[in-house]
């Protein structure tokens, strides 16, 4: 029997998750949990303390901002973007591992204890041997016997395969049948297509943040091509197809807007970033409805001059500029149909 999946959006809060939340990366998938969900949590505002668990990984967040949401929370605790989420039914989180029954459990104190005496017995026996210079070196083999006892138990504390269990019924993640949604999958591709033409149209941000639209930026060439490989395929693909693409647009987007908001103006040619830094000043003005209309007007006209001397074909052109600062949407993305 599998279990009853409801596909949630990326954008859903912290606050509107349930106890646990599937989340699919591509290259797998894991749980992030609400500590103490069922007390205080739904009808509390305050940050609350999450758990992102998968196989290999087990990342403890503490302090969220209940606004945040899942798909960010997931990609800053995975390093990874997400490309769906799921609310699960109550259950728990369960790990198969490859030691027996307990045998996990019993390995870390053995490996700590049983290299704490051994590092003493060799230390013990070097500064029988060396005086000073035994002690030396047989506290150099304590501590690296001890790191390697680390190591090793933190490794085994993540390891072993992640599972879910609802009742008597036990499912690995990887075996979870995640259902097909066509629709949600055309609105998420519609939903990255208008919010992509949407930071076109905002001059300043445009300016700011320049790879997102330089098709140059792996990033960013990923996400257009992406976007073409929909407009002119999507008819012609079944339901998986379809969906798969959806989510590698979603996440393609994410990828490529992070990307470019954490570099900024890095991006620009080093000898231009200071015209543009100007041409994001006049450009920030110019849509100020707080400033004077001739401070507004001299700013439109001196941002406009400033990109005309930039000529980059990932910045604004002059007549994109004036459209812009017109309040005009500017034409259709790269990849992009009109519809």
């Amino acid at each position: 029997m599998d279990f009853e999946l409801e596909e949630i959006p990326l954008d859903t809060a912290v606050a509107d998750l349930g106890e646990h939340t599937l989340v699919e990366f591509e290259e797998g998938r894991a749980i992030l949990s609400v500590d103490g969900w069922g007390r205080h949590v739904a009808e509390s505002r305050t940050p609350q303390n999450l758990r992102l668990q998968g196989t290999g990984l087990d990342n403890r967040l503490k302090g969220v901002d209940v606004e945040r949401s899942v798909g960010d929370v997931a990609a800053f605790a995975r390093v990874s973007e997400p490309l769906r989420a799921f609310r699960l039914p109550t259950g728990t989180v369960t790990y198969e591992h490859s030691l027996p029954e307990g045998g996990r459990e019993g390995m870390v104190p053995f490996l700590l204890i049983g290299s704490l005496i051994a590092g003493v017995g060799i230390a013990s026996v070097l500064n029988g041997m060396w005086q000073g210079l035994g002690f030396a070196i047989g506290l150099v083999v304590l501590v690296a016997l001890l790191g390697g006892a680390i190591l090793v138990s933190m490794k085994l504390a993540v390891s072993g395969e992640v599972s879910y269990q609802v009742g008597e019924t036990r499912r690995k993640l990887a075996e979870l049948t995640l259902p097909l949604d066509v629709e949600a999958a055309g609105r998420q591709v519609e939903e990255v297509k208008e919010e992509y033409g949407r930071l076109l149209t905002d001059l300043a941000y445009r300016i700011e943040n320049p790879a997102l639209f330089d098709a140059a930026s792996p990033a960013t060439e990923r996400l257009t091509l992406a976007l073409f490989e929909w407009d002119t395929t999507v008819t012609g693909l079944d339901d998986a197809a379809r969906v798969a693409l959806a989510s590698t647009i979603v996440s393609s987007f994410r990828e490529a807007r992070d990307h470019a908001e954490r570099i900024g103006m890095d991006h620009l040619p080093a000898e231009t970033r200071g015209t543009a830094a100007k041409a994001l000043k006049a450009a920030q003005l110019a849509q100020d409805p707080n400033a004077a209309p001739p401070e507004r007007e001299a700013a439109r006209r001196a941002a406009i001059d400033l990109l005309a001397g930039l000529a980059l074909y990932y910045l604004p052109t002059p007549d994109e500029a004036r459209e812009a600062l017109g309040g005009r949407r500017l034409k259709q993305l790269p990849g992009r149909s009109a519809s």
